[in-house]
C-alpha cells in the first residue's frame, strides 16, 4: 500500500506491516485500539432532528466540563474490524453484539455492488475493514489499485450498497477519520458555532 496510507494509519494511532505481497495481507496487518469519529460527525449531529436529545446532552456536558472525549461524543463512530466479508442468510438474526437485527436475503448486497461497478463478484472477494452504525466498509481484494483500493459501503439491514463517498479511495477514507488533535480542533469550532462556554 501507499506510504501515505501507512503514515495516516500511524498518525491515527494504529499499526501496520505492509509487505506488498497481497492486498489481503496488507489489510490484515492493520490494527487500531480505538474507534474514530468522522469529519462529518459534528455536521450530522446538527442536521437530524431525531438526534436533538443527544445534542442537548452534549451541549450540557460541554457547558459543565468544557470538553468531551471523542469516545463520549454522540456522533458516528467507525470501528476497525478486519475480516473476510460474509453475507448472512435470509432472515438470519444477529445477536446483541452485532446490533441485534434481521438482515436481507444473502447475495443482495453484493448484487448491488455488481450493479454499481459493473463487475461480477462474490463474498469471497471482499474484506470488511470495519463498521459504523448499520454499515460495513468493504474492500475488493482484486481491486485494480491495491496500493489505494476503493471503498464500498454496505448496509447490513437492507439490500443497499454503493461506493463510499462516490467510490473514494482508502486514503480518502482514512483522512475522513479524526485524530485526537483533529477532534479537539473540530470540537472547539463546534463550541464556538453554538456559543458554548463563551
Amino acid at each position: 500500500m501507499m506510504k501515505e496510507i501507512e503514515r495516516r494509519i500511524i498518525v491515527l494511532g494504529g499499526t501496520c506491516n505492509f509487505k506488498g505481497k497481497s492486498l489481503k495481507d496488507d489489510l490484515f496487518s492493520i490494527s487500531f485500539q480505538k474507534s474514530f469519529m468522522f469529519n462529518f460527525s459534528f455536521e450530522r449531529l446538527d442536521k437530524y432532528e431525531y438526534l436533538s436529545p443527544l445534542r442537548d446532552n452534549l451541549h450540557k456536558a460541554l457547558a459543565e466540563k468544557g470538553f468531551v472525549p471523542d469516545e463520549n461524543f454522540p456522533g458516528t463512530q467507525f470501528t476497525f474490524y478486519i475480516s473476510l466479508y460474509e453475507e448472512y442468510e435470509e432472515s438470519t438474526y444477529l445477536d446483541k453484539e452485532d446490533e441485534g437485527c434481521y438482515v436481507t436475503e444473502k447475495g443482495e448486497n453484493l448484487k448491488a455492488i455488481m450493479d454499481v461497478k459493473g463487475i461480477e463478484v462474490d463474498a469471497s472477494e471482499f474484506m470488511s475493514i470495519g463498521y459504523f452504525e448499520e454499515f460495513y466498509i468493504l474492500v475488493h481484494m482484486e481491486d485494480e489499485n491495491p496500493d489505494n483500493p476503493r471503498i464500498y459501503c454496505v448496509d447490513f439491514q437492507t439490500p443497499f450498497a454503493e461506493p463510499f463517498g462516490e467510490g473514494e479511495a482508502f486514503l480518502d477514507f482514512l483522512n475522513s477519520l479524526l485524530t485526537a488533535t483533529e477532534y479537539t480542533s473540530a470540537l472547539s469550532e463546534y463550541m464556538i458555532k453554538h456559543k458554548i462556554g463563551c
